[in-house]
């Protein structure tokens, strides 16, 4: 009887373990691919890969994943094919996945139950959807031009503006068609050109100078003829200037602003009096007269995005003055706001948004934070004025607080006294915020990069 009881005893033993393994694969299963079924096989849809197979496989290049940490390549075979690179970024695993489906697609592989927080934002010009559980999260965006859809998820614990800022680090956009469309028009590349354009002009070009305003025309010029030759999209010239930004210093960046300012300016001259200013710059123009209406919309791009490197000087001081330690007194004196003294580089961030569509962007500083009294908070409004410096807005104080409504609209509250405050509803435009509400309306709180991605 005994040796019957201890057979049983060991069968349930040995099902219960069973149960057990089945239960804790369940709970990894949803991270992966789907796992596709033939016949009694299993089939395992994914592979380890090369950053060389993947594109030559699939046409998706993932090159500028190489030189993270831990980084390795998987391919997804399946109905919809992905490429994967699953690396470590400060200490903390992701996957970075990109896809070509007909239209927006989840290639996630996230599973989420009820307690999941969903956002919008943006990566680079691409609307986003951001997804946030108590431990993992990821963001999704689609990408039409090319139709590329991407995703950066993880499975630790993580911040919906986190997620957003390395996603707009790591996004390298795809020009033309990922499959490579026989469709696609395939025009000369313009980046190597370009840049050594924005080279020659960064070294040369001196805005305000005595013969600043005929650098400006002889440079408009010779980019007006590259840009006739190449025919750059907008995307194309943003991307250019956003990548020669990134090989400057915090002080050229600034600088580089102004001259791309005065660049834009030189060329306006130039289409409404062309030849004469040509005669007195020097210079030659190869396709003159030009598309004016063209060419000045990606002058425009390359103003909106270098208006972006103005600010460098301005967040590199607020970071260093949070990573140190900066007293409130020693905040005041440099001219920054001393509320920052008791934040740190992840609840201090900061968004560029063209508020008032006037072709340069404004900064906007704020908190990264919950509670009324954080939540949406304008640390700093900024803007540039007509010779590309930084134009302070407005600085919040204790008792004197703008706070983000969306768009162009703030609410301004304050207080003098127990007796006296106000809540106001405010618009921006020009450079100068105008009162257009006498009450209070609901705060927005703006996605954005906080200060420790900063660099």
């Amino acid at each position: 009887m005994k040796k019957y009881l201890s057979l049983l005893l060991a069968l349930c033993l040995c099902l219960s373990l069973c149960a057990c393994t089945k239960r804790g694969e369940a709970a990894e299963t949803p991270t992966e691919a789907p796992v596709e079924q033939t016949g009694a096989q299993v089939v395992n849809p994914m592979s380890e890969a090369s950053v060389d197979s993947l594109l030559q496989d699939m046409g998706l290049d993932m090159s500028f994943l190489a030189d993270y940490e831990n980084v390795k390549f998987f391919k997804y075979s399946g109905t919809l094919p992905i490429a994967e690179a699953k690396f470590s970024y400060e200490g903390h695993a992701y996957s970075y996945r990109m896809a070509t489906p007909g239209t927006e697609t989840d290639i996630s592989g996230m599973y989420y139950g009820d307690n999941v927080q969903t956002s919008e934002a943006k990566v680079d010009y691409n609307n986003a959807t951001v997804r946030v559980a108590t431990e993992s999260g990821d963001i999704s965006w689609y990408d039409f031009a090319p139709g590329v859809q991407y995703c950066l998820s993880t499975s630790e614990a993580t911040s919906a503006e986190a997620l957003t800022a390395l996603a707009n680090r790591l996004y390298v956009p795809t020009q033309g068609d990922a499959e490579g469309d026989a469709e696609v028009t395939v025009t000369a590349d313009i980046g190597p050109a370009l840049q050594n354009v924005l080279v020659e002009l960064q070294a040369n070009y001196h805005p305000g100078t005595a013969g600043g305003s005929l650098s400006a025309a002889k440079y408009a010029a010779q980019l007006a003829d590259l840009f006739t030759e190449t025919q750059p999209s907008a995307e194309d010239v943003r991307n250019e200037v956003r990548a020669y930004l990134t090989m400057l210093s915090m002080e050229d960046r600034v600088t580089f602003s102004s001259q791309l300012m005065g660049l834009q300016s030189g060329f306006q001259e130039l289409a409404s009096n062309g030849i004469a200013v040509l005669e007195d710059a020097g210079a030659t123009a190869q396709h003159y007269p030009w598309d004016n209406a063209t060419i000045s919309t990606l002058f425009a791009s390359m103003t909106l995005q270098g208006s972006e490197g103005a600010y460098a000087l301005l967040l590199s001081d607020y970071a260093d003055a949070i990573r140190f330690g900066m007293s409130a007194e020693e905040l005041i004196e440099k001219g920054m706001n001393f509320m920052v003294k008791d934040m740190n580089l992840d609840t201090v961030g900061y968004a560029y948004m063209d508020l008032d569509n006037d072709g340069i962007k404004e900064l906007i500083l704020g908190t990264i934070a919950d509670g009324d009294y954080l939540n949406a908070l304008v640390l700093e409004l900024d803007t540039l004025d007509q010779l590309g410096q930084v134009s302070q807005v407005f600085m919040s104080g204790e008792r004197d607080r703008l706070y983000t409504m969306g768009g162009d609209m703030f609410n301004h509250q304050g207080s003098s006294s127990a007796d006296d405050s106000f809540d106001t509803v405010e618009q921006y435009k020009d450079g100068a915020l105008t009162q257009v509400g006498t009450e209070g309306g609901t705060h927005s709180a703006l996605t954005l990069i906080p200060l420790s991605m900063f660099g």
